[in-house]
């Protein structure tokens, strides 16, 4: 990176420019606080039309971090680190939450005009995903957290 004299600083710009991916986690466990902080953070990323198209699923159990870590899928490449992580989200695009909710009111999710079927939603929700991801990441870094995006 070149010469950052020039920048204006404060402790948001800060965290951002001094964010690395960190591998390697202490076994501590978290704080309520802390959880409930960075989830509610996520959850204030902005989002396309509101509708917060993605799920985060809060992974505790060992076993199914080690089975993580362990797969040799393409998301996750064989990463041990992944079982070590005191706290491990699994975010996912979840157009199946939003269409039971309109379901619930009365909407014909199975038509093709039905919004959520499209390739923009899809898009859309990948996009609100990753809005979310990075505003908690940069939140555990504000924190003084590390963390690693897979």
């Amino acid at each position: 990176m070149g010469d950052m004299s020039n920048l204006l600083h404060n402790a948001t710009v800060d965290t951002l420019l001094e964010r690395r991916s960190i591998r390697k986690f202490k076994s501590k466990p978290l704080g309520d606080d802390v959880i409930e902080t960075l989830e509610t953070v996520a959850q204030h990323a902005a989002s396309s039309q509101f509708l917060n198209d993605w799920s985060a699923i809060r992974v505790t159990d060992p076993a199914a971090k080690k089975r993580l870590a362990e797969a040799k899928l393409a998301e996750f490449g064989h990463q041990p680190y992944i079982a070590t992580a005191p706290l491990l989200y699994v975010f996912v695009l979840d157009e199946h939450r939003n269409a039971a909710i309109a379901s619930t009111k009365g909407v014909d999710t199975t038509s093709d005009t039905f919004t959520l079927n499209g390739s923009y939603r899809y898009s859309q929700a990948q996009n609100d995903a990753v809005l979310a991801l990075h505003a908690m990441e940069t939140a555990a870094y504000s924190l003084g957290l590390g963390c690693v995006i897979l």
